[in-house]
């Protein structure tokens, strides 16, 4: 009976309330800046009813930290107006914090809660775990048998009297914390007594986040509306308070109370907007393209953003670009579209600026241009055309400063925004993520983390000036992110729509900076980009059921597979490796070494694509021979030999029959027949059947081991002839005395220089900035030291370019190359001639430094024991090899690498490479054990270079006889063809020779059939003729005289013998090549005989004369 009672007096009491008793709510808040979190609290106020009294708006607040200790003024703000007002007994004040507070009550309900539930209290405070700013005080407090035991000040409920009283009780300074004074105040117990001051320890009205957002729960009751539950007190708190840490929290909370997210209709907030795919007035809007890291798929990007359908007259566009990878596209896009746009700027690698800076410039920028908006975009975001007009559409109707248009990987839950960061600021997931990101719940979502697309109001610009830089301990976009958190900057993310979708790029970076077509490599990553680009645009169509694929042959099926960009770039990804196969039996890179049916080729994993090609196989290769051969199947595809196999005239034109050792194989065409190559084709065997293969991207697909015999037919024939060089500086060579080299076939350069359109030869002098110890001789000139001369020995050294490789200046060195390049060769990338750098001050191999040499290990040591005093010599000598080793390596392989990448198509090479020993010969037919062991090591140099230029000069004064000589000479050459060997790719060899032993004194005519016959015999692409520019005028009548009545008609007729021998005994189908490479040798044009030459035959050719041909 006695409850019943009570809960009658409840009852009455609530009605009393509900007639409109005497009791009033006043609401009230300090706020001196209209902030995000402000508008937040004037809008929930006024959903339920509330008139927000705003004191200090348009004040300097001069309360202290918001984020420490402070607040006193909101005290004198308050009084100030208590007394002004001088409210009535009867008025109840509600006083909250203004920037993280949200009400989710009328004032009805509060006033019932409280005067329902603390009947007893005057004024009532919102508690929080923490005795907070001063813990020396918590003892003081009383104790609770439930909830909450400390004060927190945001948020107050009391009577006006009563407060104000409680307010005049003590001073307080504008600076000083309003907690810590309401506590003091709370802990004297007359006080606290006499105003019948309590706490709301249970959150039945009032609910202090921090230390509790465990606690908080968001229900729905009946009619769909969110609610905030206290699982611990079984309440349903009023009023908010996202205190201290917890303001994210509170953010989140926002998406769901006050009018967010209903249960049963969606988004409230977006109930009766209509966004359309047009605007009637377009806002300008600074269009701000980042491009910070390796992102794949930018030319597609660009794409997209041109088709945006905002009015581009109405977008300020400004593109940042710090990949050498997309300089290209932008370059293309600003050229196409530059017009199109109110205004451009672009800032790329020249401008020196990082990531942090170019953004902060672009809100810059932004401001300048008057600029309603800003939309910074990351090219890893694809939109689609209508998205920009409809996300500025959103923010302009709901008022959103800062909006992000949600986008996700496809088929993935990662996207552009976080739900949740945890307390060191990186990811953590919130419980409503994967419904937004799935779209079972839609709308536009506060959070704590927003990247890649950002549409930003024109009021928050001047705020965010150093956005990106507030905290560089992080990228970019959580530096922002955290900034907009530190600050009380709301940043929302908008999934109402599908506005494109976010590409994946965490490991394009990976991929090394020189590989050509990065895009080809990132598969699987972005499967949908990569497709569109790679795969054949008929492939979905044959791949479909019921749809017959073509069959060429008997078991032969012919389906369309990649696209013609797929086989474009796979050509350019080998050509630019450039490390063909030889086309021999022999293959290093097979276990065993052997190859039964060799071609010149390259394999996917010597060009890092072994594991993209093998995914490939099995996402498209496997499904249609599934498709086509019904009942095997094997996932994932397994293969060890997957290559690229190139087939040329000059190389290899064909492939004899064979059986693939494979259970299916796959043959893909790359080039377009009657454009690129004629004849070619596969020919099986067993069927007699021939598929053309002429279709670019059009794959084969056959059975391999057991039935499918075939053969590469003939692409197309060819001969090869030995050519000669004439690298003499001729040109100075006037009037009577002019030479004409060209007359005897010899390849000249126009002017007859060591520089020109058919032939370079750059020296130390004249390429880059080569280190060098010289003396200065007596004319001048630069002069190598020689030990065996006291003369140069006590000599001052020159120091140039810093003198060791260890000492140059590696940059400015390609700097001048490049430019030296460009001086002499205007057309770089169809330069196919020679180029012979001519470096020989040291070796680049420290024990190949001896003699005359050896005064570069002298100073790599010197230079070790300036920089470590005390040092040993023996540690000193140890350390300076290594920098020198490396530093000498580094210095050649840069070099040779530029070169070779401004002329693509030139043979290029290091004269005096492979090196040979000066008597080599004069026991045996090899280089000494000492220059094949360096050659050997110098296996990056070969490597590198696409050509090999030894040289063979013989000297009067060496005492060297005939049969030494042709030791010599032996030993040279085959010296560069095991070098080339090794090296296990096809590069010509070039040796120089001369024709004089000094200024007036010429070859005898052993020696010129020696330098020549003898090394044409060994199958080599040519000779170079070279000589020295030294008294070039005096010499050049001698010169001439010799020249045209002996040398240059001998080069002409080994020329002509060369050629009716290919022709004759190898009927144009091969070369000759002498049967015994072996000194001695028969000089003389009459060695050229069927008995003592063969034949190399072109491929397709077989047979002692290469006089049989396959039969197809």
């Amino acid at each position: 009976m006695t409850k019943m009672f009570v809960f009658l007096g409840v009852v009455l009491a609530l009605a009393s309330l509900g007639l409109g008793g005497d009791p009033k709510l006043h609401l009230i808040t300090v706020a001196t800046e209209e902030t995000d979190g402000f508008r937040r609290l004037q809008a929930s106020a006024k959903l339920y009813g509330h008139n927000l009294h705003v004191l200090g708006m348009g004040q300097t607040w001069q309360g202290g930290s918001m984020q420490g200790l402070g607040g006193g003024q909101k005290i004198r703000l308050l009084k100030e107006y208590l007394i002004d007002q001088n409210f009535d007994s009867e008025t109840i004040i509600l006083f909250v914090d203004a920037y993280d507070v949200i009400i989710t009550a009328f004032p009805t309900t509060i006033l019932r809660r409280f005067l329902v539930e603390f009947p007893d209290k005057r004024i009532l405070f919102g508690a929080e775990s923490f005795c907070w700013p001063d813990k020396t005080l918590a003892p003081k407090y009383p104790l609770v048998t439930f909830g909450e035991r400390f004060l927190n000040s945001g948020l107050i409920l009391g009577y006006a009297p009563e407060l104000l009283e409680l307010l005049e009780n003590a001073d307080i300074f504008d600076h000083e914390d309003d907690q810590l004074f309401y506590t003091k105040l709370y802990l004297d117990e007359k006080i606290r007594t006499d105003l019948k001051i309590g706490l709301d320890s249970i959150s039945r009205i009032f609910f202090n986040l921090n230390g509790a957002t465990d606690e908080a729960e968001v229900e729905f009751d009946d009619d769909g509306q969110a609610q905030i539950f206290h699982k611990s007190y079984n309440t349903h708190p009023a009023v908010i308070h996202g205190n201290g840490p917890s303001k994210i929290y509170l953010n989140f909370l926002e998406n769901y109370v006050a009018g967010g997210f209903n249960k049963k209709i969606g988004c409230q907030k977006c109930q009766g907007t209509k966004i359309k795919s047009e605007m009637e007035n377009y806002p300008t809007i600074t269009l701000a393209v980042i491009i910070g890291k390796s992102v794949p798929y930018v030319e597609e990007f660009f794409e997209n953003l041109a088709k945006f359908n905002y009015p581009k007259k109405n977008i300020d566009l400004f593109i940042y670009n710090n990949q050498k990878r997309n300089v290209k596209e932008v370059n293309k896009f600003v050229e196409d579209h530059r017009n199109e746009f109110r205004s451009v700027k672009v800032w790329g690698l020249e401008s020196g600026i990082c990531e942090y800076s170019a953004r902060n410039e672009a809100f810059h920028h932004a401001l300048v241009q008057n600029s309603e908006f800003i939309f910074l975009i990351d090219p890893d975001v694809h939109l689609k055309p209508d998205a920009l007009t409809k996300i500025v559409q959103r923010a302009q109707v709901h008022d959103l400063r800062v909006l992000t248009p949600m986008v996700a990987v496809p088929e993935k839950l990662f996207t552009n925004f976080w739900g949740a960061v945890s307390d060191t600021g990186f990811y953590a997931r919130s419980s409503d993520y994967v419904d937004i990101v799935e779209g079972t719940q839609n709308g536009f979502w506060n959070v704590p983390f927003v990247t890649g697309a950002l549409l930003i109001a024109r009021e928050k610009l001047p705020l965010f000036l150093e956005a990106y830089e507030f905290d560089r301990k992080f990228d970019p976009d959580m530096s922002f992110a955290f900034f907009c958190r530190d600050r009380g900057h709301f940043m929302y993310v908008d999934n109402e729509e599908n506005y494109g979708f976010l590409v994946i790029s965490d490991n394009f970076g990976n991929i090394p900076e020189d590989y050509l077509n990065a895009e080809l490599y990132d598969y699987p990553n972005n499967k949908e980009l990569w497709e569109k680009r790679y795969i054949h645009p008929e492939y979905k169509h044959y791949i479909s059921e019921g749809v017959e694929v073509p069959l060429a042959c008997p078991d032969v099926y012919d389906f369309p597979f990649v696209s013609l960009r797929f086989c474009r770039e796979i050509i350019e990804i080998m050509e630019n490796y450039g490390r063909w196969s030889d086309g021999s039996n022999y293959d290093r890179r097979l276990d065993g070494g052997y190859e039964n049916v060799p071609t010149r080729d390259i394999h996917m994993n010597q060009v890092g694509f072994d594991k993209q090609w093998l995914q490939i196989m099995d996402d498209y290769v496997a499904p249609m021979q599934e498709k086509t051969f019904i009942g095997f199947y094997q996932r994932p595809v397994k293969s060890n030999m997957m290559f690229v196999v190139r087939y040329r005239p000059d190389e290899q034109a064909s492939l004899r029959p064979h059986h693939d050792a494979s259970t299916y194989s796959i043959d893909i065409a790359l080039n377009k027949k009657g454009v690129d190559y004629e004849g070619g084709g596969v020919r099986y065997v067993r069927y007699n059947c021939t598929v053309p293969a002429d279709e670019p991207g059009w794959s084969m697909l056959f059975p391999g081991r057991l039935t499918h015999l075939h053969e590469g037919l003939l692409t197309t024939k060819g001969t090869r002839y030995i050519l000669f060089y004439w690298n003499v500086p001729s040109t100075l060579c006037k009037n009577e005395n002019v030479l004409n080299p060209e007359d005897y076939d010899i390849v000249t350069n126009t002017n007859q220089t060591f520089l020109g359109d058919k032939i370079l030869t750059f020296y130390e002098s004249n390429l880059g900035l080569y280190p060098r110890l010289v003396i200065l001789n007596s004319t001048g000139e630069e002069d190598y030291i020689d030990d065996s001369d006291p003369e140069t020995n006590s000599a001052v050294v020159k120091v140039i370019n810093g003198g060791i490789p260890q000492k140059t200046n590696l940059f400015s060195h390609l700097k001048k190359v490049r430019m030296d390049i460009s001086k002499y060769i205007k057309k770089k990338k169809k330069f196919s001639g020679l180029l012979i750098i001519d470096y020989e001050a040291w070796r680049p191999l420290w024990e190949m430094n001896y003699g005359n040499k050896r005064i570069y290990q002298m100073e790599s040591i010197n230079w070790v024991k300036e920089r470590y005093p005390g040092i040993s010599d023996r540690f000193a000598t140890e350390v300076a090899e290594k920098e020198f080793n490396r530093a000498a390596k580094r210095f050649m392989l840069r070099t040779i690498k530029t070169i070779r990448r401004l002329l693509p198509k030139a043979k290029i090479g290091f004269y005096g490479f492979p090196s040979c020993n000066y008597d080599a010969g004069r026991h045996k037919n090899r280089c000494s054990r000492r220059q094949r062991e360096a050659n050997r090591k110098l296996h990056w140099l070969f490597e590198a270079s696409s050509a090999l230029f030894p040289s063979i000069y013989y000297y009067n004064g060496n005492k060297m006889d005939k049969s030494w000589r042709e030791r010599n000479t032996h030993a040279r050459i085959m010296e560069a063809l095991i070098v080339k060997k090794n090296i296990g790719k096809e590069i010509p060899i070039y040796p120089f020779t001369m024709f004089y032993y000094d200024d007036i004194d010429y070859y005898n005519e052993t020696d010129v059939c020696l330098s020549t016959v003898q090394s044409a015999g060994y199958g080599i692409e040519g000779l170079i003729i070279w000589s020295s520019s030294r008294n070039m005028k005096t010499r050049c009548p001698g010169f001439k005289d010799f020249f045209e009545n002996n040398y240059g008609p001998k080069i002409q007729e080994l020329t002509e013998i060369v050629s009716s021998c290919n022709k004759e005994l190898c009927n144009d189908n091969g070369i000759c090549i002498r049967k015994k490479l072996n000194p001695p040798f028969e000089c003389g044009f009459k060695a050229w005989t069927k008995e003592k030459y063969k034949c190399y035959c072109n491929p397709g050719f077989v047979g002692e004369h290469c006089d049989f041909q396959f039969e197809f």
